[in-house]
Parts: structure tokens; sequence; C-alpha cells
């Protein structure tokens, strides 16, 4: 049986990314650019068996997804919750976050293609009364591979557009945030967050050359909220 989403809701991280090119690319024929949709949700050759009758419009793809941020939601039947401030970022979110910043910076459309990645940094998981809970070093890694492949782009996008907010307050106020992060950090932890920030406080330029291995490192060190 074909699959044919009826929302956003029924669209994956993993396939919004996939459907982004099909949707910005031009096309002579509009029932080429359907099965070309419809090919991200199923296996290509049974979408070119469809009659052209029976293709759908698929016409809410077209639209952008809604931006209504929700403050906790589920991912995999676990809970999780929004940073609200600079200032609650951990120091391996706060190091992905300078690091996705410069790559944004560089190549805008790297917003969608990493959507899994930027709401890995800028969410945290809860226990059932919404306090914080420890992460372990391979958090980011693993919390990236979950929304890539089960959260939908309906819940992603507004966290995604929320990012984009939340980045122009972390760049105006980065070298406060990096003084207060260096209270109670090793020596190793420190000097992986200077490296991670000190081209972008310079000028803008650089990027940290392996995100994760830093943030695991910096996790080892430093225990994050109860």
């Amino acid at each position: 049986m074909i699959v044919i989403p009826k929302s956003f809701k029924e669209v994956m991280v993993k396939d919004y990314i996939a459907l982004r090119p099909i949707l910005d690319k031009e096309y002579d024929n509009p029932l080429t650019r359907t099965i070309d949709l419809l090919s991200v949700f199923n296996d290509s050759e049974e979408v070119r068996k469809l009659k052209p009758r029976d293709l759908p419009k698929l016409d809410f793809m077209f639209e952008e997804p809604s931006r209504k941020l929700e403050q906790y939601f589920e991912i995999k039947g676990r809970d999780y919750g929004i940073v609200n401030h600079v200032e609650d970022l951990e120091a391996g979110q706060y190091i992905s976050v300078v690091s996705l910043l410069k790559n944004l910076s560089e190549d805008p459309n790297l917003y969608i293609d990493k959507l899994h990645e930027i709401l890995s940094c800028v969410i945290f998981p809860v226990d059932e009364h919404k306090n914080v809970k420890s992460i372990e070093p391979s958090y980011f890694r693993d919390l990236a591979k979950d929304i890539y492949e089960t959260m939908s782009i309906d819940e992603a996008y507004p966290i995604g557009v929320f990012f984009c907010n939340l980045s122009r307050i972390l760049m105006s106020s980065i070298k406060d945030s990096l003084n207060q992060k260096f209270e109670g950090m090793t020596m190793e932890a420190k000097v992986l967050m200077l490296e991670a920030t000190k081209d972008i406080l310079k000028d803008g330029d650089g990027l940290l050359p392996s995100t994760i291995s830093a943030m695991e490192t910096l996790q080892n060190d430093l225990t994050t909220k109860k």
C-alpha cells in the first residue's frame, strides 16, 4: 500500500530534509514532482505504477510548517523540554550551538539539513515533574539520531525557529556566557571551550574540528543540572 501523508504530523524530520530539494526544484510537469515527493515515503517503482488520477495533490507540503512552539514534548516515549535562556545551555550544548552558528552563517540552507543537530542543542530530558535530568556523554549523538528518525516536522520546525531567535541572543552575549561557563571547569574543558569559540569571538570565522568529541569530553568533566 502506498503511504500518503496527510499533514506535517506524518512527515518526520528525515523525510522533510529529503523533501526540501524536491519542493525547491523547478519542474516542467507537476506530476513528476508529485511522484518524487511520494517516493520519499515509498518505493519509487511502486509510486510510478499509480495512474495520474490516483496521484494526490500534497498541497500542504508547499506551505510552511506551523511555528506553534510546545515547551514540552516526547521523543521515542521520553519527555523533553526546551532551553529558555542562553545561560541554561550545558557546556556541550554551548559548544555545539557555537559550531552550528558558524556553519549556518556560511550556508543558511543547513538550517534544514542539520535540523536534528540543531534541536539536540536546545532541548533537554525532563522527568515526570518537568525537572531536568542528567545528560550522558552520548546524549547529543543519540538524541540527534532519534529526532532525525522519529520526530515529526510539525513538532521540530517550531523549535528550529526558536533556535534562530536564540542564536541572535547568543551571538550578542557570547563573551559573558563563556566567562560564566569557565567557573568550575577543568583545564581540559576550558581549553576545549576556548578552541570552540576563539575565532567566532575574534571575527566570526572558525569551526571546532570535532564537535561531538569535544562535547563528550566536556560532559565527562561537568555534571548537568540535577
